[in-house]
């Protein structure tokens, strides 16, 4: 399925259909994404290996820092949930999407308030 090349590393599309996508994101130590929401879409990541630190904004504007390893279950945002994340380590994961009722996949659904990168 299709790839992306990203600042932080690379996606991949493993898979879609009108109610489900399944990415795998390999992120570079230091990789971060940009901070966004998805406009109708449930994002839950499950860590296949290193290490992510996840942030969630409230609607206060508060960052809570969350860290997520392959022992944990995963840890997913609603939709409109400000979020990104960091890799610690590489760092091998899957973001699994799913539609708010009443609505289908759409690939696009995303809102960036800025862009990601890697730290040095």
């Amino acid at each position: 399925m299709n790839s992306q090349e990203k600042l932080w590393g690379t996606t991949r599309t493993v898979f879609e259909d009108a109610l489900t996508w399944v990415t795998e994101i390999n992120v570079v130590p230091g990789g971060y994404s940009s901070k966004h929401h998805h406009a109708t879409l449930y994002n839950k990541f499950v860590v296949v290996s290193g290490c992510l630190m996840l942030f969630e904004y409230d609607n206060s504007g508060r960052e809570h820092r969350i860290v997520l390893s392959p022992e944990a279950h995963g840890y997913q945002f609603a939709p409109l949930l400000w979020h990104r994340f960091e890799a610690l380590e590489p760092t091998v994961a899957r973001e699994i999407y799913w539609p708010q009722a009443g609505h289908t996949i759409s690939t696009n659904d995303i809102v960036r308030q800025d862009t990601g990168g890697v730290r040095q």
